[in-house]
């Protein structure tokens, strides 16, 4: 009997080894997504690592339509032109970007905030280095940063909104160049007459098929 008792509290012990290993492990995975989260948001893990072209930025940016419907349900702003322009001699403009980008409990009101000044890539470590985009407004003592998301063109820009470990952010797209689109509607309208009668034979064709 007392081997067997033996036997029995070797068991418990190498159980309660088992399960001393499991709790430690689960609370090491919990306190290291514990850390990532307070360190690093996951978003955070696809901004731009590579200095972008400056052809890349140039241009106007406008939301995305998930920024946009966002602005709307939880923001409550009246959805109107938001817009970043990026422009080769090193100065940009801004026009009705929602009050929250600047509030750092990420909290709207409702308004929008316009203005001018220079922009430049800078390095940012994040805690890696990743390649953003440095807003000087004349009228602030600090400069705006904001971020690039994506490895290659076409990227977005990403504006925290608030706390960086809430996950709240905006999402900035590039606008098409407006000589792009006028090429396309050129090469629809050339396109067009070739179309039309390519319509017209097939129709003509189902008509002989259906008159035989």
């Amino acid at each position: 009997m007392r081997g067997l008792d033996n036997t029995e509290a070797g068991r418990m012990g190498m159980m309660a080894k088992r399960i001393s290993k499991i709790c430690f492990f689960l609370l090491l995975a919990l306190f290291s997504l514990g850390c990532m989260n307070n360190g690093i948001e996951w978003s955070e893990l696809s901004f731009t690592r590579n200095k972008p072209n400056q052809s890349d930025l140039l241009g106007s940016w406008v939301p995305t339509a998930a920024t946009i419907k966002e602005l709307r349900e939880r923001g409550g702003y009246i959805v109107s032109k938001h817009e970043l322009i990026f422009r080769a001699d090193g100065t940009f403009a801004m026009v009705n970007m929602p009050d929250w980008w600047k509030d750092g409990a990420g909290q709207s009101r409702g308004s929008f905030e316009s203005g001018s000044g220079r922009w430049r890539f800078y390095k940012d470590h994040n805690p890696w280095t990743v390649w953003a985009v440095e807003l000087d407004f004349p009228r602030f003592v600090i400069p705006n940063a904001i971020h690039l998301q994506g490895q290659k063109p076409p990227y977005l820009i990403h504006i925290t909104v608030g706390d960086p470990d809430s996950g709240h952010y905006m999402l900035f797209e590039k606008e098409p160049d407006p000589t792009q689109r006028s090429n396309q509607s050129r090469m629809g309208l050339r396109e067009s007459p070739h179309a039309f009668s390519g319509m017209a034979l097939t129709t003509r064709a189902r008509l002989h098929k259906l008159a035989s």
